[in-house]
């Protein structure tokens, strides 16, 4: 078998269609990227104010009430009946449009949870180094972030910032001196002593740190793997009767109606 046969094959292509020596094998160069349109100043009012009048609350009748929704509210409503109503045309841009809405969510979602993942693994691979260095843990902490791989979930069950580790930190000191005070003035009730300290307010000492217990649990519990912040707090006693007690506060009392004398 002659060599001849292999002068033309893989990373071979035939002579004449060779790159030239010395000479481009893009004579007109790279594509020009499409320059980014500029908007006149009539086009940015015409803009603004749409978009001031789309934001704007209307009026709309639905059945028997009158209800206030914004204008692209009122606008996606409308499109939306008439497509029900069979409107070919609206269904089939609706559709795109929740297509594409859909999948732009999704590649978020997932995006997110790559970075939310990524982030963890390396955290958590560098707490020994930063104890060793006597630096405080990253925040989020990464114990506390928690990824559910199958919804491409991301749940941070603690602080997610340095100005929310300074409030958690700031509520768990207080919550200890409470309990410290309480703690003091049931021992000088025990020897007949009085630590100056009402009972009343001893209760709202016990309630209060209930609950800061109920909003900002310790580390060992947010840090637990089947932890979630959201339904603790959500059947947490102190918690549950904090907002039942909001909810009255906020309801306004009925007014009795005197009956006239005959």
């Amino acid at each position: 078998m002659s060599e001849s046969k292999f002068d033309v094959g893989y990373g071979k292509p035939p002579v004449d269609k060779r790159f030239k020596k010395g000479k481009s094998g893009n004579p007109s160069g790279r594509p020009k990227k499409a320059a980014a349109s500029v908007r006149s100043p009539a086009e940015k009012m015409f803009d603004d104010s749409l978009m001031e009048q789309m934001s704007k609350l209307y009026t709309v009748r639905e059945g028997d009430k009158i209800i206030e929704m914004t204008g692209i509210e009122a606008i996606n409503r409308s499109m939306t009946i008439a497509a029900i109503k069979g409107d070919r045309k609206i269904q089939l841009d609706l559709t795109k449009q929740v297509r594409r809405i859909q999948s732009e969510r999704e590649s978020d979602k997932l995006q997110a949870y790559l970075s939310a993942e990524a982030y963890k693994t390396r955290m958590l691979a560098s707490l020994d180094h930063l104890e060793a260095l006597g630096e405080p843990p990253p925040v989020p902490h990464p114990s506390e972030i928690k990824l559910n791989s199958s919804t491409m979930e991301v749940r941070i069950d603690g602080p997610s910032t340095q100005d929310e580790q300074e409030q958690w930190s700031f509520y768990q000191e207080h919550r200890l001196d409470l309990l410290k005070r309480i703690k003091q003035h049931e021992a000088a009730l025990k020897r007949g002593r009085s630590s100056g300290l009402s009972e009343s307010l001893i209760v709202q000492f016990r309630e209060q740190a209930e609950w800061i217990d109920g909003m900002f649990p310790p580390e060992i519990l947010r840090r637990a793997p089947l932890f979630n912040l959201a339904e603790y707090r959500a059947n947490h006693p102190a918690v549950i009767r904090m907002i039942e007690s909001q909810g009255e506060l906020g309801s306004k009392p009925k007014r009795s109606r005197r009956k006239r004398g005959g």
